[in-house]
């Protein structure tokens, strides 16, 4: 509650101090900045969580990787890196490319661009009533070794 109280005070004195002034530069960086970058990481978050899972505790069977632009990466933290994050949270974001690649063999292959993941993810949004119907093609193991982890 006290969390949610001190929020809301701190976009009400937002407003009012951007009323006072007469500009909008204190809104642009205290209130509005998560409807900039809102719906693209909402984006993104689609794509690696749509398929998890929570009767399986593989990390690599879950999100789903996908390659994006430098642009993208940077945005998303080199979240694209993201069975990595999971597996291992503690890691921090710019570690996370290091860590891909000692543990590569135990992920699956990511998909080449959002376009493609979107093909396999917007048929299982829109049919939600049947998940036994899920349009998941086999993990993309299959040129690869499923080997443990190089601890």
């Amino acid at each position: 509650m006290w969390s949610t109280r001190i929020y809301v005070t701190i976009v009400v004195a937002t407003i009012v101090a951007c009323a006072a002034t007469l500009s909008i530069l204190r809104a642009m960086f205290i209130v509005l900045p998560g409807s900039y970058g809102g719906p693209l990481s909402q984006i993104f978050n689609i794509t690696q969580h749509a398929r998890l899972d929570e009767d399986v505790y593989d990390h690599p069977l879950n999100p789903h990787p996908v390659l994006r632009n430098p642009v993208f990466d940077f945005l998303y933290m080199n979240m694209n890196d993201h069975i990595e994050h999971h597996m291992f949270p503690l890691v921090p974001f710019y570690a996370l490319l290091k860590l891909h690649e000692l543990i590569e063999t135990r992920c699956p292959k990511p998909h080449p661009s959002l376009r493609y993941a979107d093909a396999e993810i917007v048929p299982f949004i829109w049919q939600r009533r049947d998940l036994s119907r899920a349009p998941w093609p086999p993990l993309r193991l299959t040129d690869r070794t499923y080997e443990p982890l190089p601890l």
